[in-house]
């Protein structure tokens, strides 16, 4: 989306169904494809980072790829992803495997985010023992909260999850997507979890009873098609949603976890699986069924206003990773993205 275009929506109300029109359709989780055994490659002093796919894990991702494609042409058969992807070689190596063949109509942008790596396990791994004693270590002292030695605890990668969706959140409102896009954000285990933890605001204690889902299968938070809770009795409340200024920080609250995606997450609950919309609903004025009507405030459409005055030009593009030695012989890393392709590339949520 270019500063004209940005500046034109900037002209007329951000209304809900004006907002909701142009939100991606789905958010997109997948974790990366198996990889060769972490602990063992990096005892062997490889660092973290440089971990390649292991041979099973191309052959995943690349059926990943094909089965996500048949999704999304099945719900649009003009849609587009915008990827994100973890630097990490083997968060790369999936991305390629299982986008690097798709027509360049249907890649709308390729960005390395480094938000999205990898918990810090620290620098180099002396041994195996090392590891083994510092995870030993980690159990006893609370999984979330441990801090490796030169490494990061679960609390600081929810940081920078929270920066993450907060440009996530701000490109979503300011229009840079449509609505026939998914957002695919490729990355590791224990980031997808607390991905989800800051989305669908889990406690400590949820998210601890939540493991790792298989790898190189799409996790799915789908916009819904309307807010539970907005048509009271006589459907007033659904219009008086329709006449409200959307705020940016209800959008969230716009996208729940389907039943496949949830039924890959052991632990996750029918609470869990989306968040409420009352806390949204009472932002934009509008009195959830049962509720007493807030005091309404016209400055959220200042809010909305300002904050989609933060759009700009989108970045360079930059090219799909190559799928490193190991893939080069598979069937997805043959079909090369097209030569001189014109993409539009999103901006990195990374970036303010």
């Amino acid at each position: 989306m270019g500063l004209a275009s940005a500046l034109q929506r900037l002209l007329r109300p951000t209304s809900v169904p004006d907002v909701m029109a142009h939100l991606p359709a789905r958010i997109i989780l997948v974790r990366h494809a198996k990889s060769q055994d972490l602990d063992a490659v990096q005892a062997e002093g490889m660092p973290n980072h440089a971990i390649p796919l292991h041979q099973e894990g191309e052959a995943e991702a690349v059926a990943a790829g094909q089965r996500l494609s048949q999704y999304l042409q099945s719900t649009n058969p003009h849609w587009r992803v915008h990827l994100f992807c973890s630097p990490y070689k083997r968060s790369r190596q999936t991305a390629a495997l299982m986008f690097g063949g798709l027509p360049s109509a249907r890649v709308a942008g390729y960005q390395e985010e480094v938000l999205l790596r990898e918990q810090d396990y620290g620098n180099f791994v002396t041994s195996a023992a090392q590891l083994a004693s510092a995870k030993e270590e980690r159990m006893r002292f609370g999984r979330f909260w441990y801090r490796f030695p030169s490494g990061e605890s679960g609390a600081d990668v929810l940081a920078r999850m929270t920066l993450l969706q907060d440009h996530l959140v701000r490109d979503m409102v300011a229009g840079r997507f449509e609505g026939r896009d998914s957002v695919v954000l490729v990355t590791h285990g224990l980031t997808l979890r607390v991905f989800l933890m800051r989305w669908l605001h889990w406690s400590v204690d949820q998210f601890m009873g939540v493991y790792n889902p298989p790898g190189a299968q799409p996790l799915i938070l789908e916009k819904r098609a309307h807010l539970p809770g907005a048509d009271g009795a006589g459907g007033h409340h659904a219009h008086e949603l329709m006449r409200a200024p959307f705020v940016p920080t209800a959008t969230k609250s716009l996208y729940a976890m389907t039943p496949a995606t949830k039924a890959l997450l052991p632990g996750v609950s029918d609470e869990m699986a989306s968040t409420s919309t009352d806390w949204a609903l009472s932002k934009m004025g509008v009195v959830p069924a049962g509720h007493h009507h807030p005091h309404a405030t016209h400055h959220n459409r200042l809010w909305t206003i300002t904050l989609n005055a933060t759009a700009h030009v989108p970045a360079k593009q930059q090219p799909l990773p190559e799928p490193g030695p190991a893939a080069a012989n598979s069937q997805a890393a043959a079909q090369a993205l097209p030569d001189g392709a014109a993409r539009k590339t999103v901006e990195s949520t990374s970036k303010s």
